[in-house]
This record gives structure tokens, C-alpha cells and sequence, in this order.
């Protein structure tokens, strides 16, 4: 019984990736072009001659874009490849279409679960949370009663410049964090966010970050010649200002041991180590790249700790990116301008705008006078 579970959540778990909706859209296309012409299942049998001539149509088909897939990665391609042949040995066409619907529906409910957007009050809170917590805030002390406790402060340090990256810079969780902890193994590629892909530069009083992935195609077209695409982060020079990401910058780099002088170069030590780390239990760096799940988990945790008035249901990862947008909107940055720092190839972005009563208000002031 445990062995049916085991494959029935694993083909469920398969059958929500678009490789399986490749694969009967391909079917379709082959269909419409009078390919299919048997009714035998021999093309639907990867292990048969015709079985693999159609697989390799069907591989053919992701990488050339034969039928508008979009698809061109080459890891892609062999990725989606391997789950429909797994697929198919597991189960046939006819199961498979059914479970693409499924899928299908499965991801619409999902993607109804609602992700608010963060206020700049969140930001401004816990950046005097922090500072409350340290003697000087450029240098490490012990916490007082207002702020987090001594073996707490590297762990809300490290949280709020992840959560600084991503609202400010409009990216995706997937830019500051690993996926899940397995893809750290030996051998296999990752993407996290490396220390030396992390700059200060100290004339712009800013930070820059370098990102290497997108979804959006026009990402790609605008890397430099090292294959990254920098995005900043700007400090407050004004030491009355309740944000300046550059201090809680080279905060966090003292506490982890990085050197933050932009002048110098990097060890090689330091230069593939995650910049965001797992910390142990003892609140030290443990080396391990921060994780996705735990993004979350310290996110609603901060949510539940700080924010009492806040639901830590109504927030994700996404709720950074929806600041982002939304603050950038409001602070009349143009459109075309927020769409291009959110990496987005269309206006979807707009429906990341989340307007609160103290939005609306100002709009209605702006019409009368």
C-alpha cells in the first residue's frame, strides 16, 4: 500500500509541470498533421521503435519552438523529456491527458490563494528593531529588552536584507534563496545567491546583486559580458532615515566574517559560499545555503513576532515582489521602469499592484485638488 501512495503522489506531483501539457499539446500538433495515423498504443510505449521516434519528435519539438513551447533551455528540454518518458511508462496517453486536466485545475486553485503585499511601516519596523538591538549599529553588541536577543540578531539581520533585496530590487525569491537543501549536493547545479555576486560599491553608497536567471526572455539579452545581470540596492546617506540597506549590509558581512571592503578582492574562501546562510542553533552561520521553505517559515515567524495585527496566512515570498511593484507605482516610477526591475515580458505585473485604503485616499485627494 505504501509503495502505491509512493507512485500515486509522485505521478500527481509530475503531472502539475508543463512538461506533461508539452506532451499533449505535441500529440495534438502530430494529430493535426495526420501523423497519428495508428490506433495502436506502439507510439505511446517508449520502450518500442515507434514509441522513441515520437519521443524524439517531441524533443525536437521543445528545442527548435515547432509549436510556440517557448522552451529552448537545453536542460530544459532534457528535463521535460526524461518526465514524460517516466510518465508514459507509468501510466498511458489516456491517463496522462486526464491528469494534465487535473493538474491544470490543481494549479488555478493554488494560485487563488491570496498573497498580500507587505507595507514600507514592515521594512521601517524592523530596521528600528534591529538597530534597537545593537549598542552601535555598526557594531555588534548584545541585545537589549526592545530588541532580539543576542543569539536572535544575526537571524533577523540576515532575514531583513533578504527581505530588502527582494522587495526593493523586485525579485523573486528563487534570486536570494535554494530551492530545497538536496540541490546542494555534489554535483548538481544550483542557484543561490553567492558571496562574490554581492558588491558594495561605496561611491553610489549602494549594493548591487548580480542575478543569472530569469523567466523573462529580455533577461537574457541584457547580461553582461560575465553572464550576470547587477541590480541595486541604494543606501540612505541621511542618517535619519529609518532604512539604509548599505549599514545593515556591512552589519551582516561583520557578523558572518565577509569582508565588505569594496576595494579588496575576494578570497577564494569566500568567493562560492551562499551570501544567505543557514544558521545553527546557536544562531551561528552554518554554511548551508538558505532555503526556500525556510524563507517562508522565518518570514511568517517574524509576521507572528512582530506583527500581531498582521494574519502571517496572508503573506509569502510573493508579498516582497507585490511591495516592490506597488511602492515603486505609487512613488511614480514609470511603468515601463517597474515592468523592466520586476523582470517581466508582459503587463501581468499590473495585477501585483495592491492598492491599500491609504493609496486610495491619496488618489482621490490628487483628483480633487
Amino acid at each position: 500500500m505504501s509503495v502505491r501512495k509512493y507512485e500515486n503522489a509522485a505521478f500527481e506531483e509530475a503531472t502539475r509541470c508543463n512538461a506533461k501539457s508539452a506532451w499533449t499539446h505535441w500529440e495534438t500538433y502530430m494529430k493535426e498533421c495526420q501523423y497519428l495515423q495508428s490506433e495502436t498504443s506502439l507510439w505511446q510505449d517508449p520502450d518500442t521503435d515507434t514509441g522513441k521516434l515520437y519521443l524524439a519528435g517531441f524533443k525536437a519539438a521543445l528545442a527548435d519552438n515547432l509549436y510556440d513551447t517557448k522552451i529552448g533551455a537545453a536542460s530544459t528540454v532534457e528535463t521535460y523529456h526524461n518526465q514524460v518518458v517516466w510518465v508514459l511508462k507509468q501510466h498511458n496517453s489516456h491517463q496522462l491527458s486526464r491528469a494534465v486536466s487535473r493538474g491544470v485545475g490543481k494549479s488555478l486553485q493554488d494560485g487563488k490563494r491570496y498573497q498580500g503585499s507587505l507595507d514600507l511601516s514592515f521594512f521601517t519596523d524592523l530596521y528600528s528593531i534591529v538597530g534597537r538591538g545593537q549598542n552601535d549599529f555598526l557594531n555588534v553588541g548584545l541585545g537589549s529588552n526592545n530588541g532580539p536577543r543576542p543569539q536572535d540578531e544575526l537571524r533577523l539581520i540576515r532575514n531583513l536584507l533578504c527581505y530588502s533585496f527582494l522587495g526593493f530590487t523586485i525579485s523573486r525569491s528563487q534570486a536570494a534563496v535554494v530551492k530545497r537543501q538536496q540541490a546542494m549536493q555534489k554535483g548538481i547545479i544550483c542557484k543561490y545567491l553567492p558571496r562574490k555576486n554581492v558588491r558594495f560599491d561605496k561611491d553610489r553608497y549602494c549594493i548591487w546583486w548580480a542575478l543569472t536567471f530569469s523567466k523573462g526572455d529580455p533577461f537574457g539579452k541584457r547580461k553582461g559580458k560575465d553572464r550576470k545581470d547587477w541590480t541595486v540596492t541604494a543606501g540612505a546617506r541621511s542618517p535619519s532615515h529609518p532604512i539604509d540597506i548599505v549599514k545593515l549590509y556591512i552589519l551582516y558581512c561583520q557578523m558572518m566574517g565577509f569582508d565588505s571592503d569594496p576595494d579588496s578582492k575576494l578570497s577564494r574562501q569566500q568567493e562560492d559560499v551562499p551570501f544567505f546562510q543557514q544558521l545553527d542553533h546557536a544562531g551561528r552561520p552554518a554554511g548551508a545555503a538558505f532555503t526556500y521553505d525556510s524563507l517562508l517559515k522565518e518570514l511568517k515567524s517574524d509576521i507572528v513576532s512582530y506583527f500581531p495585527n498582521l494574519d502571517p496566512a496572508d503573506y509569502a515570498t510573493h508579498s516582497f515582489r507585490r511591495f516592490g511593484a506597488t511602492y515603486a507605482f505609487c512613488k511614480g516610477i514609470p511603468s515601463d521602469l517597474v515592468q523592466y526591475m520586476g523582470r517581466w515580458v508582459s503587463d501581468c505585473w499590473q495585477r501585483y499592484l495592491l492598492f491599500s485604503d491609504d493609496n486610495k485616499t491619496d488618489m482621490s485627494h490628487k483628483m480633487l485638488y
